[in-house]
């Protein structure tokens, strides 16, 4: 409860927004994983807008691991997902440029189940 109340998973964006680039690659996918897990408490998710959400899909634009990858993917997804603020946030991301970044990361040709099924749900989502 603490977590949220300090608004916790905008503090984790801030990191990435601010330092990302400079972690290492654990340390990236530590910030990323407890962004994810964050996102699936309904309050935490609908505290995150365009500006956090920019900052996810520069993650991507940063060519991370392949595992830091998954889970922006992922909390991109779970962010997209919610039905009330779906239509506003797609049309964020879309401006963000952020079918071109899926298209580069699905050029990759990544084994990865569910960053396909991730890449996939996006640009169904996105209609790319």
């Amino acid at each position: 409860a603490a977590f949220q109340e300090r608004k916790g998973v905008c503090v984790l964006i801030s990191v990435m927004d601010h330092v990302f680039k400079s972690l290492g690659g654990d340390a990236q996918y530590h910030v990323m994983l407890s962004t994810w897990l964050a996102c699936f408490v309904d309050s935490a998710a609908a505290s995150l807008d365009s500006p956090e959400l920019s900052t996810l899909v520069g993650v991507l634009r940063t060519e991370p691991m392949k595992r830091v990858i998954r889970v922006c993917l992922s909390t991109i997804r779970i962010l997209l997902s919610q039905e009330r603020r779906q239509k506003e946030l797609c049309e964020a991301v879309i401006e963000m440029k952020l079918p071109k970044v899926l298209n580069l990361i699905k050029q990759k040709k990544i084994k990865d189940i569910e960053l396909e099924e991730d890449i996939e749900w996006l640009q169904k989502t996105l209609g790319h």
